[in-house]
């Protein structure tokens, strides 16, 4: 099978980081616009009451799909400055409008070259912000997306083990704006442990009312090189987390990430000097 990893949202967002003018780009009927090769047809043949059907196109559907399609992307846009692609979702980004017009003449010359078609109809030009993997991004930073955290603090008050896991799935794609996130989580990771009793206690409920109350906090700083870049990193009885913050000149700082973890059983049999100096 055709294996090819995705970008990371990390790589993404370096590369919109200090934008301020954002076009999207949507390519029309995606992976409908690859050709599958000859040798591979057989792969991709349906056996029905009326015959048998074989793709000439590569069909959604087919496991190995994202990863042939970002692939192409990814070398299509490859020498590309302020050009991100996730799948047939590509962003555009310029400092300037000039910056942002130069380097989306030259995406769409790419385009044309290579025989794809965009959808104009869900395409976005020249926009202050865009609303992208689940983030509204714009010259300041990014944001989560308010209809994504809307959903999270909708959720009712989980159950059972299956709904708990459901709820901090939701949240852990919201961690980097959650500064200490396994301390805040603390007692409902108790309640994941191998054997432990489902009992929702009112420090569970506070753990939950707080993850809902931060999820909608302000915005992460896009990363600026020219400001001194501060890391501070802890750790407590339930987990390690760190920031990487930005120091202005009036002493002020603001966070660009947060990123924390829970301590193992065996780690957190370790001393708490030792977690000071965890590598």
């Amino acid at each position: 099978m055709h294996q090819y990893p995705p970008p990371t949202p990390e790589d993404i967002f370096s590369t919109l980081n200090g934008g301020t003018v954002f076009s999207q780009i949507d390519f029309s009927d995606a992976y409908l616009q690859i050709e599958v090769s000859e040798e591979s047809k057989e792969l991709v043949t349906l056996n029905t009451h009326r015959g048998l059907y074989r793709y000439n196109r590569l069909p959604f559907g087919v496991k190995s799909a994202p990863g042939i399609f970002q692939q192409i992307m990814d070398t299509l846009i490859a020498g590309l400055h302020g050009v991100v692609a996730y799948l047939d979702d590509v962003i555009v980004v310029g400092k300037t409008e000039e910056d942002h017009k130069r380097n989306l003449d030259a995406l769409l010359q790419r385009i044309a070259e290579w025989g794809f078609h965009i959808r104009l109809s869900k395409c976005q030009f020249a926009m202050p912000e865009v609303n992208y993997l689940g983030y509204i991004i714009n010259k300041n930073g990014r944001r989560p997306d308010p209809n994504r955290t809307a959903a999270i603090t909708r959720m009712p008050v989980p159950t059972n083990v299956s709904q708990l896991r459901s709820f901090l799935g939701m949240v852990n794609h919201y961690g980097q704006f959650i500064r200490n996130l396994c301390d805040v989580r603390a007692p409902l990771d108790r309640l994941l442990r191998k054997d432990a009793r489902f009992e929702w206690t009112p420090r569970c409920q506070q753990a939950f009312d707080q993850v809902i109350s931060i999820i909608t906090s302000d915005l992460l700083l896009a990363r600026d090189p020219r400001q001194e870049i501060i890391v501070a990193a802890d750790a407590s009885n339930n987990g390690l987390g760190a920031v990487i913050s930005h120091r202005y000149a009036d002493g002020s700082e603001k966070a660009i990430s947060h990123a924390s973890r829970t301590l193992t059983s065996a780690e957190n049999t370790t001393v708490k000097l030792r977690k000071k100096r965890w590598p």
